[in-house]
């Protein structure tokens, strides 16, 4: 089940694996994704890209965080 909502003061979204085949892609089915943040100020996420059962790709835009 999707869901969107606020995590952690941050606006977060996850998207369940599907079977559908992405538009314009060579993959076989959407794969499951999570973000969190805003992009340009601090921005995280995963995508299963080999599917439900690997290990996620993860990026992380942290540039503008300053400490």
């Amino acid at each position: 089940m999707p869901w969107k909502g606020e995590l952690f003061g941050w606006q977060a979204e996850y998207n369940p694996e599907r079977s559908e085949v992405p538009l314009d892609s060579k993959m076989t089915f959407t794969p499951a994704d999570f973000c969190i943040g805003e992009s340009g100020i601090w921005f995280f996420s995963l995508i299963w890209e080999h599917g439900k059962h690997a290990e996620p790709e993860e990026f992380l835009d942290d540039r503008n965080i300053f400490l």
